[in-house]
């Protein structure tokens, strides 16, 4: 998945059995459960930018372009061949990073920060990100490197691809050059730099590596960018140019149903080509809130039941519980009084699996819960397909409580 970014690094869980194991502690005894994995938001400070609304797009280009910035500058043309003495007082080929400093962008709302760029496309000169990096934020802000703020006047969300683009009026001129046809230009191999605000501390560094996969929405690298520099461009060093905007992602799954249950969490770093977008869609800035409200709560669910089956998968019991307990967490009640029954004196073999049985079918209801999503034909592709997302993980979850109940005697 590619939404959020993830609490935890590097989980692979595997089930001993599909039956409690006892957790021993100083108060009694405590039996226990089994089960899943987690995602988060890097914390930042707010600005009060909030994007005005914009029109209806047409679906094969971001529509309400800002006016034009001019032609793009031809490109330098190859420099004549030098001799020794020439080439020794030849001015140094400039970085990357020097080339596209100008157009890095810093993005900080009120609930996460991350990066973006400039880049001419369709006419214009837009703000390129994550869509991730603008979800959940009631106001964000964006500026230059160099601390300018950039005023943006609209919001324009890809079908189907984590990106977005913001036009703006500040910036008329130069941007980062968009490689076109991949396919054709960019090879297995090939080296890539990544420019990027690293854990959203305001700090760009340029982290270099290779393409490792191409596909027909996604070029995956591996540079180790983190979180903050979801929304940066890929550069690719041959051409220079932008091949996808960075992603940094958690891919969750769980195999082998029974016994042998594995639950995994891999750190995947790919970018979302630049080069096929097939259509955008205009937002309004409270449009958009309300759908990323929407998505943001149904997946804080998933992750918090999924946190506590990798808790119980890993230990064969509930040892995390202070995380599970926490306020916002939407099972804390019922992990709470989960913990009351099980740590109260007397309790007996049959009020320990009646605890049990109690806190699963109570989680089970909670795994069915936020399906269907009301109104959902209305929102954005993106939207859809994250909700799509949603609902495979709460399937898988809602599977395996189904045979961990099963078990119960």
């Amino acid at each position: 998945m590619h939404y959020l970014p993830y609490r935890r690094t590097g989980l692979v869980r595997r089930l001993k059995n599909l039956s409690f194991a006892t957790y021993s502690s100083p108060v009694k005894a405590i039996p226990a459960l089994l089960l899943l994995c987690a995602i988060s938001a890097l914390p930042s400070r707010a600005q009060d930018l909030v994007p005005p609304a914009t029109p209806e797009p047409s679906p094969a280009s971001i529509p309400t372009a800002p006016p034009p910035p001019g032609p793009a500058p031809s490109p330098a043309p190859a420099a004549p061949e030098q001799t020794p003495a020439a080439t020794a007082n030849a001015a140094p080929t400039p970085s990357i990073f020097q080339m596209y400093a100008p157009y890095l962008v810093i993005i900080e709302g009120d609930k996460g920060a991350g990066s973006g760029f400039l880049a001419a496309y369709e006419g214009g000169l837009y703000v390129f990100t994550n869509t991730h990096v603008l979800s959940g934020n009631s106001k964000f802000s964006v500026r230059l490197l160099k601390g300018t703020p950039i005023t943006t006047n609209g919001l324009s969300v890809a079908d189907a691809y984590d990106i977005s683009a913001l036009p703006q009026t500040t910036v008329t001129t130069g941007g980062v050059e968009i490689l076109k046809d991949i396919d054709k230009n960019v090879a297995i191999g090939d080296d890539v730099v990544v420019l990027g605000n690293s854990l959203g501390a305001a700090v760009v560094t340029e982290i270099t590596g290779k393409v490792t996969g191409i596909g027909p929405e996604l070029v995956e690298v591996d540079a180790k960018f983190v979180a903050g520099n979801s929304g940066s461009p890929i550069i690719h060093v041959k051409t220079g140019k932008a091949i996808a905007i960075a992603t940094f992602t958690m891919i969750r799954k769980m195999e082998n149903f029974g016994k042998d249950s594995q639950f995994n969490s891999v750190e995947r770093r790919f970018g979302y080509r630049l080069d096929n977008i097939s259509g955008w869609r205009n937002m309004t800035w409270p449009a958009f809130t309300r759908e990323a409200a929407v998505v943001n709560a149904i997946a804080k669910r998933t992750e918090d039941i999924w946190n506590l089956a990798a808790d119980i998968s890993e230990h064969n019991a509930i040892k995390e519980w202070g995380t599970h307990t926490q306020r916002g967490n939407s099972i804390a009640g019922m992990v709470t009084d989960y913990k009351k029954i099980i740590t109260a004196p007397n309790l007996g073999q049959s009020g320990a699996t009646d605890a049990k049985r109690k806190l699963l079918f109570w989680i089970s209801r909670e795994v069915k819960k936020d399906f269907p999503v009301q109104n959902v034909a209305s929102f954005s592709a993106y939207s859809k397909k994250l909700i799509e997302e949603q609902k495979e993980h709460r399937d898988v979850l809602a599977k395996f409580f189904e045979q961990l109940e099963a078990t119960i005697k």
